[in-house]
């Protein structure tokens, strides 16, 4: 060994002093601020990625390539009858076209022990009124579209279903309304009623049993039906309370002695639900897209791709997406999906402010026996989000599981349905534009 190599290895092992220890440690701090800050540059998405082999690496894909194509599917119809706060009004939407709630329903006396006459009084009728606590509104109030009032000339049958698209047409004659006019009062509708129909709520005394149980008293008064007047404005759709305390029919009377002597003024009241389930109600949805431009994208080639898609709710126009070249993006390799999120920008029209989309959107699918079911995405937790984003005017969906289904060969269908939550109850809208559609994806590739 040299003496240079000795003097070298010496210098080496000897101890450093505490002056120099210091200096030591002052000059590496730039050193580690310096190489902290270069990693925290750095896309978090890529920490650890070299340590991954270099065929199963994480990748983050905005799909750019993707592509969807949305068509419009027919309406559905669906039960509607007992609903608690069915729809009622007329709206008419240059998108859409028109859509019109009416709604049947029996009324039930709230007591069983009136007698409006025996053999020394004698009732007589001065008015009747209708009155409907409205709880929500959908559109623009239009204090110029009234309602029309109509009896029912035949019963509902209680072993029935009826359906959204059940005619009321069938129950009653639209030729003679029973109703003099109707007004709103703030929350309140208020419809006044002919006399034929008050004095036909106030029996003679040899049939006053109709008054005695509820069975008998529908098998007599079949019900009502309530149908909004058209409008072209905007229009709007109601969501009414008939469980309200205040949603009431009001027979107003008096009652004079076998003289005509006036002795007193009276009213009686019948609600619109039953405490023995003698009652029945329903409401009729009617879609009429004629004039609205949606009939642009019903009637064109269904080869063609439309760039708008629609959602409406009441039964109304649904879509669906389905994904062109998804496999050839991703190639024939093995993947391991971690997330996959994507985004369906929406559609603003004129009256977007007033017509605002519904709150939240869900995919169904079909499966090999042509089923129709949740997707596994949606009903397996909160990840799936599907909310409408206010601020990026577009709807989110979290579609990890249901992606790695259609990569493993677990799903075969590559079209997802677009439905809206509890779309049988709001009447929301919403343009969406398919074209625009774009899918996150991150995964490992193998």
């Amino acid at each position: 060994m040299t003496k240079y190599f000795r003097r070298l290895m010496n210098k080496k092992n000897r101890k450093l002093k505490p002056k120099n220890l210091i200096q030591l440690f002052l000059g590496v701090i730039p050193f580690l601020i310096l190489t902290i800050t270069l990693s925290c540059e750095e896309d978090p998405s890529a920490l650890g990625s070299n340590l991954l082999p270099k065929d199963d690496q994480i990748v983050i894909h905005y799909d750019t390539t993707i592509s969807f194509n949305g068509y419009l599917t027919k309406k559905e119809d669906y039960i509607t009858m007992l609903q608690s706060h069915p729809r009622l009004g007329y709206q008419n939407d240059p998108y859409f076209g028109t859509i019109m709630a009416r709604y049947a329903t029996n009324f039930i006396p709230t007591s069983l022990s009136i007698t409006f006459e025996n053999d020394t009084l004698f009732a007589t009728v001065d008015s009747s009124m209708l009155y409907i606590i409205i709880d929500s509104a959908y559109g623009e109030r239009d204090f110029s579209a009234g309602f029309k009032v109509y009896k029912l000339l035949k019963p509902m049958e209680k072993d029935s279903i009826y359906y959204s698209d059940s005619p009321i047409e069938d129950f009653i004659d639209l030729d003679n309304p029973i109703s003099l006019y109707s007004k709103y009062e703030e929350d309140t509708i208020i419809i006044k009623l002919n006399n034929d129909f008050s004095n036909f709520l106030i029996p003679p005394a040899d049939s006053i049993y109709f008054y005695r149980e509820e069975d008998l008293f529908v098998g007599k008064y079949y019900g009502i039906a309530i149908i909004p007047d058209e409008t072209n404005n905007i229009g709007e759709l109601l969501s009414i309370d008939l469980y309200h305390a205040n949603s009431k029919l009001v027979l107003h009377y008096h009652r004079n002695d076998p003289d005509g002597i006036r002795l007193d003024t009276a009213e009686f009241k019948y609600r619109f639900y039953s405490l023995n389930g003698y009652n029945i109600n329903y409401t009729e949805i009617l879609h009429n897209h004629e004039e609205g431009i949606i009939t642009e994208y019903l009637d064109n080639d269904s080869l063609e791709i439309d760039n708008l898609i629609f959602m409406q709710g009441l039964g109304g126009m649904t879509s669906k997406l389905i994904f062109n070249n998804f496999r050839n993006y991703l190639g024939d390799s093995l993947y391991s999906i971690l997330n996959a999120e994507m985004y369906i920008p929406v559609y603003e029209d004129v009256n977007f402010d007033l017509l605002y989309p519904p709150e939240r959107l869900y995919f169904i699918s079909i499966d090999t026996d042509s089923i129709l079911y949740q997707i596994e995405d949606y009903t397996s937790g909160n990840f799936f989000n599907g909310y409408y984003d206010e601020d990026m005017k577009r709807y989110s969906f979290n579609i990890s599981l249901h992606l790695k289904g259609l990569l493993n060969g677990s799903h075969t269908d590559s079209v997802l349905y677009l439905r809206q939550i509890n779309s049988s109850l709001y009447p929301h809208r919403a343009i969406l534009k398919p074209n625009e559609t774009k899918l996150k994806i991150t995964y490992t590739k193998h």
